[in-house]
């Protein structure tokens, strides 16, 4: 047997030829993914397809699906799989993973009947149009990630009569024909998603924003106006979303060497010096000693004056050392 998988997506379309043995489906490593040894085999790369979404296992003759519990999930020929339970593939079956993403699963070997020929005194009225190479792609600008030029998800809610065939073709006279009606149809509502699916990422995901560390980097702003904080240009993303994530800590001990030093650390990357207990200095002064991790780091003296005098002790001065 041979066994593969037709491939189509946003910014995607390709063949996988399956071998024995277990496939993982998912889509590329992001630098905030925990560390994982195992291997994807198939990427699919959107937001909706988990780090390591669904599996098949196969052998020389048959292939079954695994879903390994995505928070999208995976759809069979238009029914959500189980999560964690293996379900036997059959040629022709269609895949639907992230939303976005549809997968024909195609056993070469399995030869389909011929639909049985027309009455003569209806051939000679039907003509069916020869069917363009599957492979071929009719646009060659982008979609935007995670989006469609076919519908795969209103659609599913239509009557079956208006739903394309898994593959976009129907079986004609003289073999396979575009399924041009289930296909507008799909295109149609294509449309329509490409403005609601986004609203609905930002609703599934907007505990994202609310992170320092996910939020998009235009939304910083707003987190720091949480803590009243404004960061100039000498502030490197890094720095101010590290910032935002413990701020919560460091202005419930602002006041303390401790909320202080840290900081200036995350400022300059090195905590500082600081002296409160030199029998030298006069009373309710401290003296504080500012380091650089790198002599070329681009570091605001007014910027640290400005987070000594926010974070030091109300009635307190200091000497720089």
């Amino acid at each position: 047997m041979k066994l593969r998988l037709r491939i189509n997506g946003p910014g995607l379309s390709t063949i996988y030829d399956i071998l024995p043995g277990t496939t993982l489906i998912g889509r590329k490593r992001r630098p905030t993914d925990p560390q994982d040894t195992r291997q994807v085999q198939v990427i699919l790369d959107t937001p909706q397809v988990a780090r390591i979404h669904a599996r098949l296992d196969c052998t020389s003759t048959a292939c079954w699906i695994r879903d390994l519990g995505s928070e999208f999930g995976t759809h069979l020929n238009g029914k959500w799989l189980e999560p964690f339970t293996s379900t036997e593939l059959k040629s022709g079956d269609t895949l639907v993973i992230g939303l976005d993403f549809t997968l024909v699963f195609e056993d070469l070997e399995i030869v389909h009947p011929p639909p049985p020929p027309l009455p003569s005194s209806l051939e000679r009225r039907v003509q069916a149009p020869s069917a363009p190479p599957p492979d071929v792609v009719y646009y060659d600008t982008e979609v935007p990630p995670g989006l469609s030029r076919f519908s795969l998800r209103i659609l599913q809610y239509l009557p079956e009569v208006y739903q394309p065939n898994g593959n976009g073709y129907l079986h004609g006279v003289n073999g396979e024909v575009p399924d041009n009606a289930g296909n507008f149809m799909a295109r149609f509502l294509a449309i329509f998603e490409s403005v609601l699916l986004p609203i609905e990422w930002t609703i599934v995901n907007f505990d994202l924003f609310l992170s320092a560390m996910t939020a998009p980097v235009d939304f910083l702003p707003w987190l720091e106006q949480w803590f009243l904080i404004t960061a100039d240009s000498t502030w490197s993303e890094y720095q101010r979303r590290l910032l935002i994530a413990e701020a919560d800590e460091l202005f419930a001990y602002r006041g303390t060497a401790k909320a202080l030093r840290r900081v200036i650390a995350i400022y300059t990357g090195v905590a500082p010096d600081i002296d409160d207990e030199d029998p030298s200095l006069p009373p309710h002064v401290f003296r504080i000693t500012v380091h650089q991790s790198d002599k070329n780091m681009e570091v605001d003296k007014r910027v640290v004056a400005a987070i000594i005098d926010a974070f030091k002790p109300a009635h307190t001065t200091y000497i720089s050392g």
